[in-house]
This record gives structure tokens, sequence and C-alpha cells, in this order.
């Protein structure tokens, strides 16, 4: 494979033997939907043995100078449970609140170079639609995300908020959408 040499103390490569992450995902469940409101409640239990994860070790290049090599193996077992929750209500024909929500524990174990790291992680998504005049429709949403677990740490959580203005157009075959994103950490 590939040798990136572009760091002269550093190199990575690709590894032919990588095989992909293979899951097993058992879940249950429960819905109950109507025209008012919506509700849908779901656990999960999922399981890799085949997670992928970088390998760092040292070798030397032709010169005998130690070069820090950088590959990916299958190297750890991935366990998780996800608790999810989603809640529609329409207190009108033109307004509509919706929420979802996840709780997840994971478990991440390397066997190769024997660390570990489990922990948990949340999720809020929250969207307030109304349908303002010229049935132009305007939606509001704030998400938040907590820190997710690594093998070797976290990976940062994020805030965001979003805004969209959509109008349907000839018997609704044609949608003009205009949304923005924003960090909601720079107010």
């Amino acid at each position: 494979p590939f040798i990136d040499k572009s760091n002269p103390t550093s190199w990575s490569y690709g590894n032919p033997e990588l095989s992909p992450e293979k899951y097993h995902n058992f879940s249950i469940t429960y819905g109950s939907f109507g025209m008012k409101q919506s509700l849908n409640l779901s656990l999960r239990y999922s399981t890799c043995s085949t997670g992928i994860t970088q390998r760092s070790f040292m070798g030397q290049d032709a010169d005998t100078k130690n070069i820090m090599m950088n590959t990916r193996i299958n190297g750890t077992d991935n366990i998780g449970l996800t608790l999810g929750a989603y809640y529609g209500y329409n207190w009108s024909p033109r307004t509509r609140l919706t929420l979802n929500l996840s709780l997840r524990y994971t478990d991440i174990n390397n066997d190769y170079t024997h660390e570990n790291n489990s922990g948990w992680t949340g999720n809020i998504y929250g969207q307030f639609s109304q349908t303002i005049f010229w049935n132009i429709k305007t939606t509001l949403g704030i998400m938040t995300s907590s820190r997710r677990k690594t093998i070797n740490g976290y990976s940062d959580g994020m805030s965001m908020g979003t805004l969209s203005l959509a109008k349907e157009m000839f018997d609704n075959k044609l949608t003009v959408s205009l949304s923005a994103m924003c960090s909601l950490k720079d107010f």
C-alpha cells in the first residue's frame, strides 16, 4: 500500500487486510400515532467485534531513523445500548412541535493496545413549525449533543440552531426553501 511520507517523523499507510466493521443490532420499538400527537420509543443494543482503530508503532526508515508508523486495524470491540424517544404534537393544522431525544451508553475495548473507555452520550433536538401568510412554512430548531466517547477519550459535543422558510408551489410539485444554521456556542 501507499506510504504517506509527507511528515518526516510520522508516516501513514493503508492496510489491505482491513475488514469492514460488522455490527449486530437488536431493537424493540413502540409507536403510537394519531392525528393530534405521535410517540415512538425504542431500545437498541448493538455489538461489533471488528471495529476499526488506529495502530501506531515505532519503525525505522532506510537511514535507521526512528519514524512513527500509523495504520488502521480491526482491533476494537464496541457495545452500545441506546434509548430513543420521539414526540410530535399538532397544536393546529398550521402549528407543530417535535422533540427527539436519545441516550446512549457505549463500551469500547481495544484488544491491541488494551485500552478501554465507556460512558454516556445524549442528544436532544426540538423543532417548532408554523405556517404563516402565503402558506410559507417557518421552522425553528435547536439541537445539542454531548461529548461522544472514543477509545482515546471523547469527541466534542455541539449545539446549533436552525431556521428555515419553505414555500410549496404548483400543486405541491415544487418547494422553494431558504435555511440557515449556526453554532449556539457563539451566543
